[in-house]
Parts: structure tokens; C-alpha cells; sequence
């Protein structure tokens, strides 16, 4: 059986918004409520999961090293050079200046 979270607690909410009785107006008051504490609970399983990710230990693929998963990025790129995944743009003079030096021709000022 489903539980109701913080997030379901906001879409049960957005939904008896639009509904104006004293009924939706009482269940409205006691979603609010639930909110509060669902909030807490949501915050602090978030922080949980967060710092179980980040203090994990892993082994780096280069020197076989030991690092919290916070510092292994760091390590890498101080150790090893930079890592990026997508390839570093030039500015269109260097790369101009990098076809004439490629080509033997001297450049003028």
C-alpha cells in the first residue's frame, strides 16, 4: 500500500484546491498540517541519502587510491588532469591563428 509523501501531500493539495466547500476546506487544513511534519521527514531522508553518496569510498581508476567520493574528484583532476567529458572550445583566433602556424605562413601584424 502506498504511503502518502511530501510530494503526494502537494498534488493532493493543488487537487481539493479548486473544490470550495467546508469539506475540502477541512481537508484542506488537515493536509496542511501533515505538510509540516512530511517536510522534516523528506528534508532529513534527502540529507541521509546525500551524505551516504558523497562520503562513500572510491577507488581511483588511475593510481588505485582510496578517496571519499567528495575528494576523488578533486584527486583526479589535481593528479591526473583534468577529466571532462565534453571537449574544450577555442576562441575562433587561436584556432585561426593554430590553422596559419599549420600551414607555414607567417603572421603579420
Amino acid at each position: 500500500m502506498e504511503q502518502l509523501n511530501y510530494h503526494k501531500l502537494i498534488n493532493l493539495k493543488k487537487r481539493l484546491v479548486k473544490y470550495d466547500c467546508e469539506y475540502s476546506k477541512k481537508i484542506l487544513a488537515v493536509v496542511d498540517e501533515c505538510i509540516v511534519g512530511a517536510k522534516e521527514i523528506s528534508s532529513k531522508r534527502d540529507k541521509e541519502r546525500r551524505d551516504a553518496y558523497q562520503f562513500e569510498d572510491i577507488t581511483c581508476e588511475d593510481c588505485g587510491k582510496e578517496y571519499k567520493r567528495q575528494f576523488i574528484y578533486q584527486h583526479r583532476k589535481d593528479k591526473h588532469g583534468a577529466i571532462s567529458s565534453k571537449p574544450s572550445k577555442e576562441h575562433p583566433a587561436i584556432q585561426y591563428l593554430k590553422e596559419l602556424m599549420a600551414a607555414g605562413k607567417a603572421v603579420e601584424w
